[in-house]
């Protein structure tokens, strides 16, 4: 039984309520209705000048100029020499090589950035978890912030994302070659520990002043694990379509995303927690206290997610998925299980 302590109490009103699949799916067909509709009508009228690259490839060749914004959402974008960009350019877990002009900043999240000899950025240059490989001779006219590397530079799309380690190698054949190799291991390592110490922090913290709501979505997790798993992939994709759509249109996508980083932390420390209360369970041990479930259960969560061979993305897109879906489910925790199930 979890140690947490649920909201509970349904209407009395005797009103009967739709069901939340049901609900799930009717916003489901309708978001998917709208985006539909959405590319012939609205996007008609709207300035043509930005360009959205999701994961497909673009290429601004020699001479020609894009007038409006460079949004790039998990795919690839090459600026030539000779090339401009008259806006802002934000790279989203996507590749961007840059051996034009840029006449806005460049903003990098999460993805792979190259400044070449003639590249060019005219206002400031920001990276946060991202890669950057910059030339020397590339020109940046504003300010620039880079994250500092270390488990924050890794979140919070490192859950998602793959961690391309450890890298296919062949086999050093002197001293000096074995430590270039097992430098950047135990610095995986290294970062990997800290970043799993501190989600497991996090959810510590969730569990001492969020006891109720915390509570509330673990065991949602732990009742109808498909469900939310099915309902938080559902929000992550809408949730990344439309930041990348509002970012376009008015801006406001940043925020979007930021809604929607917060909801996948506060889910993933409910998966983790839920984890922590299966392994005690399990064991047959009761635990001393629910931070001490926190605690092990997301620090092991993560360490999974770090996993390589492809089994650290299954558990983050399945931990993340759930996470997510239980916290939409219940609106942060503030929603009652008798409610939902109701």
């Amino acid at each position: 039984m979890s140690r947490f302590e649920p909201a509970s109490g349904a209407s009395k009103s005797g009103v009967r309520r739709r069901s939340p699949v049901r609900r799930a799916l009717a916003a489901f067909i309708i978001l998917a209705c709208a985006i539909l509709a959405w590319p012939p009508a609205a996007l008609a009228q709207a300035p043509s000048d930005d360009k959205l690259v999701l994961g497909g490839e673009y290429a601004l060749a020699d001479g020609e100029v894009l007038r409006g914004h460079l949004t790039i959402l998990g795919g690839s974008a090459t600026l030539a020499r000779g090339s401009r960009v008259e806006q802002d350019v934000v790279i989203f877990g996507g590749e961007l090589h840059v051996a034009g002009a840029v006449a806005g900043s460049l903003v990098i999240f999460g993805g792979s950035v190259t400044l070449a000899d003639s590249a060019t950025i005219e206002n400031d240059l920001t990276v946060f978890g991202g890669a950057l490989a910059r030339s020397p001779r590339a020109a940046v006219r504003g300010q620039v912030f880079v994250s500092p590397d270390g488990p924050l530079a890794q979140t919070p799309w490192s859950l998602l994302l793959p961690e391309g380690f450890p890298p296919h190698v062949k086999a050093p054949r002197s001293l000096d070659a074995a430590k270039s190799l097992l430098l950047p291991l135990v610095r995986w390592q290294v970062g990997t520990l800290a970043l799993a110490l501190i989600m497991a922090l996090l959810a510590a913290a969730l569990v001492v002043f969020l006891p109720k709501q915390v509570g509330v979505v673990a065991t949602l997790i732990a009742g109808r694990p498909l469900y939310s798993v099915g309902v938080g992939f559902l929000t992550l994709l809408l949730g990344l379509l439309a930041g990348s759509l509002l970012l376009i249109a008015c801006g406001l996508g940043l925020l979007v995303w930021l809604a929607l980083f917060a909801a996948m932390l506060f889910g993933w420390s409910a998966a983790g927690i839920w984890l922590g209360q299966r392994l005690f369970g399990l064991a047959r041990i009761v635990a001393p206290s629910a931070i001490v479930e926190a605690l092990i259960g997301v620090f092991l969560l993560t360490l999974l997610a770090r996993l390589p061979f492809g089994v650290g993305i299954l558990v983050r897109l399945a931990g993340v998925s759930a996470g997510l879906g239980a916290v939409v489910v219940t609106r942060f925790g503030r929603r009652s299980l008798m409610a939902i199930h109701t």
